[in-house]
């Protein structure tokens, strides 16, 4: 809060005597400090708003400059401006720096604003434009171009993987609740490309690290021990999928191949048995389109022969 100072007022005349005062606490007695907590016993006092202060106490808490015309009050303490703006002011969610009170500002939501040169992506560097589409990252405020957005939700996916049902901690079991309905989904980790060299890095070294390298890595990284832990969690469950996945297909690849073996021992077996029969095979339907079965002469006919025509008068 803004507050304006008073010029200082005269408590007591040359002779040491109480002057009276439109002021409550001053004509009444010794006023008190609202800096220090002493009994004001100087000629002289400052007027800070509705508050009493010694000439001396009206500094700024921070930089302990004096303060002559105007400060800033707050948590009992005054303040000057570039101090006040430095620890209470609204800031820019990209560069940090605070923001004027008169200066044109961008919002993206209730809680981020930007400078007007900082609202852009920050992965393709290019301002964001009225309507277009942008992600504000969860926690820092970064801007994501809906490109640039999708093209990191990609890439993460590719190295982090799908969460297993078999790992003892996931996110996705963290974001439900207890009732078994499925509640607000936490904002995902977006990895940079350095990050994710780091993390595979470390992965070749040892798939399941101890606590101590994993700590290491999240204060390398920037990062919270908790997604370290799930990332590595994520990679080792992708790799046994990869694992299972080409043991199948090895299998299926030894089958598939005995089947084909099996397949042409059959049909080799199933040609040759076809050349030699052909003939009986024609002969007896050409003696069942000729015959009765009720014939007493064709049970006793000539057995079939596939090099002896067949004759009916050769009884």
């Amino acid at each position: 809060m803004m507050l304006d100072i008073l010029h200082r007022h005269v408590v007591r005349d040359m002779d040491g005597f109480p002057r009276i005062s439109n002021y409550g606490d001053c004509g009444d007695g010794p006023a008190s400090c609202e800096g220090c907590g002493s009994k004001i016993v100087d000629r002289f006092l400052m007027r800070v708003g509705t508050s009493s202060w010694h000439e001396h106490c009206v500094t700024c808490t921070a930089c302990g400059v004096p303060l002559a015309k105007s400060c800033y009050y707050r948590h009992n303490g005054l303040y000057c401006k570039n101090d006040y703006d430095r620890l209470f002011g609204v800031k820019c969610g990209r560069c940090g720096e605070p923001l004027g009170a008169r200066e044109l500002v961008m919002r993206a939501g209730p809680s981020h604003v930007y400078h007007v040169g900082c609202f852009a992506c920050v992965a393709c560097m290019q301002p964001l434009q009225k309507g277009q589409q942008y992600v504000v990252k969860a926690g820092g405020g970064q801007l994501f171009c809906r490109t640039d957005f999708e093209k990191e939700i990609f890439l993460m996916q590719q190295s982090v993987g799908s969460p297993q049902p078999d790992d003892s901690l996931t996110l996705d079991e963290n974001c439900r609740p207890r009732d078994g309905r499925r509640g607000p989904k936490r904002p995902r980790t977006i990895l940079t490309s350095v990050q994710r060299r780091q993390f595979k890095a470390s992965f070749e070294v040892s798939p399941k690290p101890c606590r101590k390298v994993r700590e290491a890595l999240a204060k390398d990284t920037g990062l919270s021990v908790r997604v370290v832990q799930v990332w590595f969690q994520n990679q080792r469950a992708k790799m046994k999928k990869i694992q299972r996945k080409s043991k199948q297909d090895d299998k299926n690849t030894n089958n598939n191949n005995a089947n084909n073996t099996d397949k042409n021992e059959t049909e080799h077996a199933t040609n040759t048995t076809s050349s030699v029969c052909s003939g009986d095979h024609y002969l007896s339907l050409s003696t069942l389109s000729m015959h009765d079965s009720s014939d007493s002469n064709y049970q006793n006919s000539q057995p079939l022969n596939p090099n002896i025509p067949y004759s009916p008068e050769g009884k």
